[in-house]
């Protein structure tokens, strides 16, 4: 892949400090089965510079001083929490 890929830092600061972070990547294409089962979370209406939706379903661990990543913009607090209230039955299925 190339040219910048964008994602959302859900770690706390106290995490990302030690060089990783847990991601949800953003992407303007199309995932019908994420989109269907409500994994997605949209970017549109937001305010932010940044636009498509959040796959919530594809956390990941990022390197991301290796990766050489960069800050570009902070997400209203309620996309943060729409995006954890999809992920939490993920993660803590008893929640």
């Amino acid at each position: 892949m190339q040219g910048k890929h964008y994602a959302l830092v859900i770690s706390p600061q106290s995490f990302n400090r030690i060089g990783l972070a847990w991601v949800c990547p953003i992407s303007q294409g199309v995932a019908e089965l994420a989109r269907n089962r409500g994994f997605l979370v949209t970017l549109t209406g937001a305010g932010t510079t940044t636009q498509g939706a959040v796959f919530c379903h594809e956390l990941k661990s990022l390197d991301w001083q290796a990766r050489k990543a960069q800050y570009r913009e902070t997400v209203p607090h309620f996309i943060i929490d729409e995006v954890t209230a999809r992920l939490l039955p993920i993660v803590d299925p008893d929640s």
